[in-house]
């Protein structure tokens, strides 16, 4: 990985090592008794990747080429987290603060990047279709969810980048998920 200077080279380091840990806790099992100290863990990288992603917009090309993982690790944590909330009955608060924090990290990773599509090795990978199904289901509006509506927001915005007005309205959108809306301040999410 080639690096302008010492300091981009520190947060080259640090995203690497946010990213190896994510990964890690992507791979391991998720029996309920571990569960909760992994949540914990989760959602403190990924505020640290939100963090850096907002304050070093310079650093997503680090982000999406130097860290393989990086996209990967995200939305299987997503797509998991999400499933878990409503395999249980009574859904952890934190597990839901890991999705709301994990789509606004997606969120961002979209916006800047332009084919979105080729994150996922094209539109028919079973990774990719476990997305759409979830943001699916968010962009119609999930309560419970911290600010539900920004969640929404973010969810359906993402979602219009990757799928066609058809698809939605296949997959069961009764809303125009495809008009322009306001990008908001993910800070204030």
């Amino acid at each position: 990985m080639v690096t302008m200077n010492p300091e981009s080279k520190k947060l080259d380091q640090l995203i690497e090592q946010i990213m190896s840990s994510i990964s890690s806790l992507c791979r391991e099992p998720r029996e309920l008794t571990k569960a909760y100290s992994k949540l914990e863990a989760e959602y403190e990288l990924l505020k640290m990747i939100a963090s850096i992603l907002i304050a070093h917009p310079n650093s997503l090309d680090t982000l999406v080429k130097g860290c393989p993982s990086l996209l990967p690790g995200l939305l299987d944590l997503l797509t998991s987290e999400y499933n878990m909330i409503y395999s249980t009955a009574r859904p952890w608060p934190l597990r839901i603060r890991v999705v709301t924090e994990c789509v606004k990290c997606l969120h961002i990773l979209f916006a800047e990047i332009d084919d979105t599509l080729t994150l996922f090795g094209g539109d028919r990978t079973p990774q990719y279709y476990a997305f759409t199904a979830t943001c699916c289901r968010l962009s119609f509006g999930v309560a419970g969810f911290e600010d539900c509506d920004r969640l929404r927001e973010l969810a359906s915005n993402m979602l219009a980048s990757i799928v066609t007005k058809k698809q939605y309205e296949e997959m069961g959108g009764d809303q125009d998920i495809f008009s322009p809306q306001t990008s908001g301040n993910l800070e204030n999410m």
